[in-house]
């Protein structure tokens, strides 16, 4: 009951954006050229049902494991790059590893809108497949245009376009809940504010000599970001749910993809006779640290929505959902630094390729250890393991397994590490990550408290009767 003696579940914010779920959710709208966009769950009663992900998100993600080759490919051309039809290119480590993180997040940026949309509405009628069709279209003209070296600024104006694209076809999806939905006006101003924003600073960024236009692409947009949403944290009452679970489940998903790239580029290089031995070994082992990473990743993540940390709070909320922004260079680099390693087996090693391949390593392994503190203690990972423990030194000890990689390149430069032995040592560090988060669990799995008892649920239901 809220504060003025109307039953939350008789507010009429039901009629607006009605709850359903699953097939009669898909009944209701599997017909017509436009149907107004529906709330897939509300806050009265926000109970996460399974909610799989869609053949449209699963052929998305089709085109960004794509768009992750590509990128890969590129960071490789900036460490080995030779092409006799361009003698002037100049291959740049630093750079490159910059220009990756700028694409890595306007990628991010346009999966991320696809993924939040369809965790909070559902639409199967011909105009919403034909934006999803557009939004498809325009990841691949972003993949098509990250360049390898060659016309830098021809490639980079191509690629804006098509992100332009995809955040109008998002805008335009917006732009339908706002019109067709008092209570969601807030909010898609808000988002909608946001992508002008983001579409401004690349243009710009694309005015901007070359060396800077990257470096702009990173920062800016994300300040754009941080201040839209200021506006939704001191506005509770204004907020639109999304579905937690679908949610976490599309970020897991992303990881897949990610390290899958890692798995592409073990097959990079044909087998050579007279290294059989050493190629499968670097095979078996490079097999080991990307199963190894993906098994402490899933092992790190809660189970049931509400030990979730997009139930948490605000703050955990945003780290959740940055990381994962963060998790996207990374991975590249892990797959990026073992297909240079694979493909130099038998030659001299240097440090810049594997301080990539390590410093890859470190920040995906930190990121799953922060991560994992993001959510509430005492969970069960998705894994179906113990709960797991947030003592502080099963946190010292799991900062310190992050570390670890960063000492292999000293190694390398004193010529004492070989490709092989490089990632015999990463495969056996995320081997002892993964056990310790096997026997750190203890105690049993905390209650959690029940919806009711939520205030900020209290608050937007209150809200929501007043109306």
């Amino acid at each position: 009951m809220s504060a003025d003696g109307v039953s939350a579940r008789e507010a009429p914010v039901k009629k607006e954006l009605p709850e359903m779920r699953g097939r009669d959710l898909m009944r209701r709208q599997r017909r017509g050229i436009w149907n107004a966009p529906k709330l897939a769950i509300d806050w009265h009663n926000r109970d996460d049902h399974i909610n799989p992900p869609t053949w449209y998100e699963l052929f998305y993600d089709l085109l960004l494991v794509a768009a992750c080759l590509r990128l890969g490919n590129y960071l490789k051309s900036e460490f080995s790059y030779a092409d006799p039809a361009f003698p002037d290119f100049v291959p740049s480590p630093s750079m490159g590893v910059l220009r990756l993180s700028a694409m890595c997040l306007a990628l991010w940026f346009v999966w991320l809108e696809q993924t939040g949309w369809t965790s909070r509405f559902s639409n199967h009628d011909a105009a919403h497949r034909a934006y999803a069709l557009m939004s498809c279209i325009c990841l691949i003209g972003m993949t098509a245009h990250i360049s390898l070296g060659q016309d830098l600024e021809q490639n980079t104006v191509g690629f804006v376009l098509a992100f332009t694209g995809a955040v109008l076809t998002s805008s335009v999806q917006k732009f339908e809940v706002y019109a067709t939905s008092t209570r969601a006006k807030f909010m898609m101003t808000v988002e909608l504010a946001q992508n002008v924003l983001w579409v401004a600073w690349f243009w710009i960024g694309v005015a901007l000599p070359h060396e800077y236009t990257h470096a702009f692409w990173i920062f800016a947009p994300l300040v754009a970001k941080v201040v839209t949403q200021r506006f939704v944290l001191f506005a509770e009452a204004r907020r639109i749910p999304i579905h937690v679970e679908h949610y976490s489940e599309r970020h897991g998903e992303l990881m897949m993809l990610l390290l899958g790239e890692s798995i592409i580029s073990l097959t990079a290089a044909d087998v050579i006779p007279g290294q059989r031995v050493s190629h499968y070994s670097f095979l078996a082992l490079g097999v080991a640290l990307v199963m190894q990473l993906q098994t402490m990743y899933f092992e790190a993540q809660p189970n049931e929505a509400d030990f979730h940390a997009l139930r948490q709070s605000v703050k955990t909320s945003y780290f959740f959902i940055f990381g994962h922004l963060l998790f996207f260079p990374a991975l590249i680099m892990v797959g990026v630094g073992l297909k240079i390693l694979l493909l130099h087996l038998k030659d001299e090693l240097h440090a810049p390729e594997a301080w990539m391949l390590c410093c890859g390593v470190t920040l995906t392994i930190l990121l799953i250890h922060l991560m994992r503190h993001a959510h509430k203690a005492g969970f069960e990972s998705t894994l179906g393991g113990r709960s797991q423990s947030n003592d502080q030194s099963v946190w010292i000890a799991r900062l310190a397994i992050a570390v670890l990689p960063l000492f292999v390149p000293i190694g390398v430069h004193a010529h004492v590490f070989s490709p092989l032995a490089v990632v015999a040592i990463l495969a056996t560090i995320s081997l002892a990550g993964v056990v310790l988060d096997t026997v750190s669990g203890e105690g049993e799995i905390e209650e959690v408290k029940g919806v009711e008892d939520d205030p900020i649920v209290t608050a937007i239901m209150t809200a929501a009767a007043r109306e």
